[in-house]
């Protein structure tokens, strides 16, 4: 009775450590892309895997292959055991699965391989006395999988119906390829022996695919309330609350910054109205998204940050550049807006904008610090003088607050 009970803890045991290994390694895998994709551009991302391709480059969608199929062969120690009294659970190839669906085709061909490599070094070597039947079902089982998976990844469909496919698909080989070696699997008892194995694996393939889903679909959704708090919908700025969240961020330390020099530039799109009157909101929104993309285009990616403060009103924070290089880009985006326009129903108009800038220097001693408050007033002072000494200008203050 002890030794039945100790048989089952032991499964138990198998049981939660593939689980843990599959769910821990392939959110991990999601997070580092993620974590990629935050960091090469923090104004707008996707958390779409589709464009896992586009964000990691071809060497680390190898290289995750490759760490999958390692850890292919780390659950693969344990042993599937059909005609024991209880069957070990073996898991190894879902990591194929899981690299092709999370993934993309060359993360699974990547995997597939690695396995394949692994399984044969361990027969040359005659680690873990593989037969030559034993190898040859393994590396058989190993590209069938590889296959169905590309193939169900064209289903059309819910996720889920393609999670099933992979279920069945797998279930059906392994029952043909273990007959292939176990031709006594027909016989009863043994028979049982292989349903007992399709409830466990189901089970744990089920609860693994849904732990590992909730999880990305929960982190998705948390990212978008945060995008959505964080940056302007209509052109991917940052909004006006992240704007005065990083004047308290400043406020509160800048005396760590590295810098001695950044500026704040506030802009106004002149006579925007009468855009919004004569061609309608659709090419109002058509002109907000030019100057968003300009700014973007000559500004540094974590460096410079622009933000969508009011209706037609923008703000850039120059933090970690001098006051020469910030005047270089200002004038590089007058420059482009000059001379490229945007077109407003297949009309080209040329934006014109007035700017604020004001060019602030960190005090140099620790007990004076910048009002950013009284700097930002200060900025919208010189907006407005822009303004009324004609528009289409920019207007310059130098450590006013």
């Amino acid at each position: 009775m002890l030794t039945q009970m100790n048989k089952w803890i032991d499964l138990l045991n198998s049981l939660i450590i593939n689980m843990s290994v599959i769910i821990g390694s392939t959110l991990s895998f999601y997070f580092v892309y993620l974590k990629k994709q935050t960091t090469q551009n923090r104004r707008y991302f996707s958390f779409n895997l589709e464009h896992f391709p586009h964000v990691l480059g071809k060497p680390k969608q190898v290289l995750i292959g490759v760490l999958f199929g390692f850890l292919s062969i780390v659950l693969s120690l344990n042993r599937t055991i059909l005609v024991g009294p209880i069957p070990q659970i073996d898991m190894r190839y879902i990591f194929i699965y899981f690299s092709v669906t999370f993934g993309n085709p060359l993360t699974g061909l990547a995997t597939t391989l690695t396995i394949i490599l692994l399984k044969s070094i361990a027969f040359i070597m005659g680690i873990g006395f593989i037969t030559t039947t034993d190898y040859i079902n393994h590396m058989l089982l190993t590209v069938l999988l590889f296959v169905v998976s590309i193939y169900i990844q064209k289903i059309n469909g819910s996720v889920w119906k393609r999670h099933f496919s992979f279920l069945i698909s797998f279930l059906t080989i392994k029952f043909f390829s273990i007959l292939f070696v176990f031709p006594i699997l027909l016989t009863s008892p043994y028979y049982w022996r292989f349903v007992e194995y399709a409830i466990l694996f189901s089970s744990v393939f089920l609860i693994t695919t849904y732990i590992v889903c909730t999880s990305i679909s929960v982190s998705k959704s948390f990212n978008v309330y945060r995008l959505s708090a964080t940056f302007d919908t209509d052109t991917q700025l940052y909004n006006k609350e992240s704007f005065h969240l990083f004047l308290e961020y400043l406020e509160n330390f800048q005396l760590t910054t590295h810098t001695s020099e950044l500026a704040i530039s506030l802009i106004d799109i002149d006579n925007f109205k009468q855009i919004n009157d004569h061609y309608g909101h659709i090419n109002g929104d058509k002109a907000l998204k030019h100057l968003s993309d300009l700014l973007k285009k000559h500004l540094t990616a974590n460096k410079d940050f622009a933000f969508r403060v009011g209706g037609d009103e923008f703000a850039i924070m120059f933090t970690h550049c001098s006051h020469q290089e910030t005047r270089e880009k200002v004038a590089a985006i007058l420059d482009e807006l000059r001379t490229v326009p945007v077109l407003l129903d297949s009309h080209p108009y040329f934006l014109h904008i007035s700017m604020g800038v004001n060019y602030l220097t960190f005090p140099e001693s620790p007990e004076k610090t910048i009002p950013f408050d009284k700097a930002v007033l200060a900025t919208d002072r010189l907006l407005y003088q822009a303004k009324n000494q004609g528009k289409n200008q920019v207007v310059n203050g130098y450590n006013d607050y």
